[in-house]
């Protein structure tokens, strides 16, 4: 994963990335799993990250940037709190809330989350994008 900086100026904050990561593009077997995945009526959309690109497919896109930003909290948590207590590289995480589900998937070539319905089984979606 490549290390950010965050500067602050004036009312916003900017990212920068050192050593840029080049990925290769998704493969069709990824993109067809996440289609059925997100066509089903209890997941809300995923987000795919692959290096500087992401692909975005929510049902809904009045909230897009409240689902980027959670994504990417999510992925720095796991990743510095898996360092942090020398658990080992994080390749998934899981919130609950009340009424939803975020579940992020990480590997070499990037991040994965999908959003979904509290009562969703996340364990039915896993196999699809793990294989």
């Amino acid at each position: 994963m490549v290390k950010k900086k965050r500067e602050q100026t004036g009312n916003s904050a900017i990212m920068l990335q050192d050593e840029p990561t080049v990925h290769a593009k998704p493969s069709e077997a990824l993109q067809r799993a996440l289609e059925d995945i997100s066509s089903r009526p209890d997941v809300a959309g995923y987000i795919l990250r692959t290096g500087a690109t992401a692909t975005v497919k929510l049902k809904t896109q009045a909230n897009l940037t409240d689902y980027a930003l959670l994504s990417s909290e999510m992925q720095d948590f796991a990743e510095k709190n898996a360092e942090k207590l020398a658990l080992g590289k994080a390749t998934s995480l899981l919130v609950e809330t009340e009424n939803a589900k975020a579940l992020l998937l990480l590997n070499d070539a990037g991040s994965i989350s999908i959003f979904m319905a509290k009562t969703t089984d996340h364990t039915e979606i896993l196999p699809a994008l793990t294989t």
